[in-house]
């Protein structure tokens, strides 16, 4: 009985809140569009993209973009795996802001595939 409350304890800890999972994908989706080697790589693609012209502003554009949706906070923590594998996939093609990244299979990350997803449920969102 006993590990069977520590397993349980243990998951609660390790499960992010959903300010801390919006959080996480807006500095991963920033991290790649404030940087002008992405938006190279991402026109290789053929997807042309709005580079923010510094981290902040793009901060600023995704906090206001959030604000107006009533239910993000709940579609995220029920999609949680999804937004985890988005934010993975955001890390890795900052990092290198290659194309092999960005648009691994062809379509960028943004166009299918988690990050497609996440987009959609931000796209979708209650308007506050």
């Amino acid at each position: 009985m006993m590990l069977f409350l520590l397993s349980c304890l243990s998951q609660d800890i390790d499960s992010p809140s959903a300010d801390e999972l919006v959080e996480t994908y807006q500095t991963a989706y920033c991290n790649v569009y404030s940087q002008s080697t992405c938006g190279s790589a991402l026109a290789e693609c053929g997807e042309p993209a709005l580079i923010f012209s510094d981290w902040d502003a793009c901060i600023d554009v995704e906090i206001n973009r959030f604000s107006q949706c009533e239910n993000i906070e709940s579609l995220f923590l029920t999609s949680a795996g999804t937004v985890d594998a988005c934010v993975d996939l955001l890390n890795a093609a900052g990092e290198s802001c290659s194309a092999e990244d960005l648009c691994p299979d062809g379509p960028t990350i943004t166009a299918e595939g988690s990050c497609a997803e996440v987009i959609a449920l931000i796209n979708n969102c209650e308007p506050a």
